[in-house]
């Protein structure tokens, strides 16, 4: 993918020059991965531009009181091995480089109907992303949905963070099944014009989750390395016919 002339690099310059140097972004980090601001990160200086909207699955900071001493996908065993990080090498395997931007939006999970959810994100909105990877729906109450529209939730968090004509994008569906989540995921892929990824049947096979690897049962069910492993290739099938 050839890099657009008309990309706001200007406005995206702290994406690419500010190395964060704190305790949730280490000097031994192998990737060289930035702090924009709390949780949300990017890593790589050139290529094309992919940005990963997800949540603890994707990116979870320290946490003494669950036992998670990690500052990537929960509960992958080191960075290199989470999903997104696999991605990341992906790509640069052939682009030569890319331009990743990760953001944990739980508060939109929580929060999907309040435009206030997409606050946390401002720092993001001119990313101008080639590739949206919309990886979330865990967290969000299956009763929230009988109140208020999770479509169109979705519809205003892809206008605030894509760019029209130009971003391609990728569903998942949740890690752990969901009838109520899920459908309605799948649909809004379809409205919007996204590829849609399967992941259901992911959470539901001990093979792919951290049990027994962490006291917590709430890091534990999150995917193992294998889990992680599952997720990047099979976002990647629909990944690399977009670069």
């Amino acid at each position: 993918m050839k890099r657009r002339e008309d990309t706001p690099r200007t406005a995206c310059r702290h994406f690419i020059m500010e190395r964060d140097t704190s305790a949730d972004m280490k000097e031994t980090d192998g990737y060289n991965r930035r702090r924009v601001s709390s949780g949300i990160y990017c890593m790589g200086a050139d290529g094309p531009r992919v940005m990963i909207v997800g949540n603890s699955i994707t990116f979870h900071e320290p946490n003494a009181d669950i036992g998670w001493e990690g500052s990537w996908g929960m509960a992958a065993s080191a960075q290199n091995k989470d999903y997104v990080s696999l991605l990341y090498k992906k790509v640069c395997s052939v682009c030569g480089d890319a331009v990743f931007c990760v953001a944990h939006a739980g508060a939109w999970e929580r929060a999907f109907w309040d435009t206030s959810s997409l606050n946390p994100l401002k720092t993001v909105k001119e990313f101008s992303p080639d590739v949206f990877i919309f990886r979330l729906g865990e967290n969000i109450l299956p009763k929230t949905c009988e109140q208020y529209s999770l479509s169109e939730g979705i519809s205003r968090l892809v206008s605030f963070l894509t760019v029209p004509q130009k971003t391609k994008m990728i569903f998942t569906t949740c890690f752990w099944e969901n009838p109520i989540i899920n459908p309605i995921i799948t649909k809004s892929a379809g409205v919007l014009g996204a590829r849609l990824v399967e992941l259901s049947d992911l959470g539901s096979n001990d093979k792919m989750k951290a049990t027994g690897l962490f006291e917590h049962s709430g890091v534990a069910v999150h995917p193992n390395d294998a889990g992680m492993n599952e997720i990047a290739r099979r976002i990647w099938e629909e990944l690399r016919l977009m670069l």
